[in-house]
């Protein structure tokens, strides 16, 4: 949307790939944790942010894009042998889909919820930002997730400018009650005060 800088996220539990290396098994095919670590980051599949787990440690695993699922990354191939035989990842470490730990939570009412603060550009205009946010979230599916709007800058500006519309109006009856009274207006023939 135009006129936004950044979308963050609160909240929610996202999933991620956890590939847990079996040092025994690596060095039983000859690799190390680097030789599987590397196979997996320049696979130019795509691969969900995770983590490798050894006995050793955890090292974090950054990688372009995603698999769809966590059998896809244990059948891929590390490497194939000139007999034709390969070691895919499932021959030296276990994969699943785990709950990535959670670095942020949001709970409105008691009750977690996921929230999204959108943050508007320094040159876009709060209300043009707020509208087109509001239409794009209606336009979301609405039977798989409930919308709830918590705070809107532009709905105060909108308070904001209609008091300050009010106030103007009012001013200004007030100023030419009070230069009619005065004399300063003629008055419409037939209207007293």
């Amino acid at each position: 949307i135009t006129g936004v800088s950044r979308v963050f996220l609160a909240g929610g539990r996202d999933q991620e790939i956890l590939v847990d290396a079996d040092r025994a098994r690596l060095l039983a095919h000859g690799l190390s944790l680097r030789d599987l670590m590397t196979a997996l980051q320049t696979s130019n599949l795509d691969v969900a942010a995770g983590r490798v787990h050894t006995n050793g440690g955890e090292f974090p695993l950054h990688i372009k894009g995603r698999f769809r699922d966590a059998e896809s990354v244990a059948r891929h191939v590390l490497f194939s042998r000139a007999g034709g035989s390969s070691v895919a990842i499932s021959d030296v470490s276990s994969v699943h889909f785990v709950q990535k730990e959670q670095d942020s939570a949001s709970r409105l009412n008691g009750v977690d919820r996921v929230t999204m603060y959108v943050h508007k550009a320094g040159d876009g205009s709060t209300l043009e930002v707020s509208r087109e946010v509001r239409r794009a979230v209606a336009s979301w599916n609405q039977d798989r997730f409930a919308f709830q709007t918590i705070y809107d800058q532009a709905d105060t500006i909108r308070t904001i400018l209609t008091a300050i519309l009010a106030a103007g109006l009012l001013g200004g009856l007030l100023s030419a009650a009070a230069a009619w009274k005065t004399g300063v207006l003629p008055a419409a023939e037939g209207l007293s005060v």
